[in-house]
């Protein structure tokens, strides 16, 4: 799934601007997709001269003409098609990931706050308790090595 399927996607609640196909993205698309008007405007600009959307001027009182975009019958049909095609794949963008990546640089106590962290949403705290504790030697006992051939904290949560 790419940003120009997306914005396919977003047209077919109806005509909008770059600006409201960027607001999709930051809103109701930002817990799966991420992306900027520097990848939205050219994914726009290449539907647009692919005839999957089409694009008219909208004038505006004392300010620049607005674009506002429309999906073609075209631009329907590949975004099923693309629906139909794309395997649902689940990709994550998580700073805990990256944080426990590089949890081998980080003190033993860090580590363990990092881990108590996403557990208090879904641990009650007695169980949280045995999981992982915040003192520091036992949050030690339980790092190994991180990586094949990198020395560093593996974590191993036994939920109880």
């Amino acid at each position: 799934m790419d940003v120009k399927t997306l914005c396919l996607g977003a047209l077919t609640e109806g005509d909008k601007t770059g600006y409201e196909i960027k607001r999709c993205f930051e809103d109701a698309f930002s817990h799966f997709f991420g992306a900027g008007f520097g990848s939205i405007y050219p994914a726009l600009a290449e539907l647009s001269r692919a005839g999957l959307v089409s694009c008219r001027s909208v004038e505006q009182d004392k300010r620049p003409d607005k674009k506002v975009y429309s999906l073609t019958a075209a631009g329907h049909r590949l975004l099923v098609e693309e629906l139909m095609a794309t395997p649902p794949r689940h990709k994550v963008r998580s700073e805990f990931l990256v944080l426990m990546y590089f949890a081998h640089l980080l003190p033993p106590e860090r580590v363990a706050a990092i881990v108590e962290a996403p557990l208090a949403a879904f641990v009650p705290p007695a169980q949280r308790a045995d999981a992982v504790h915040a003192d520091a030697s036992l949050a030690t006992s339980r790092l190994g090595p991180a990586r094949p051939g990198a020395a560093g904290p593996d974590i191993r949560i036994s939920a109880h």
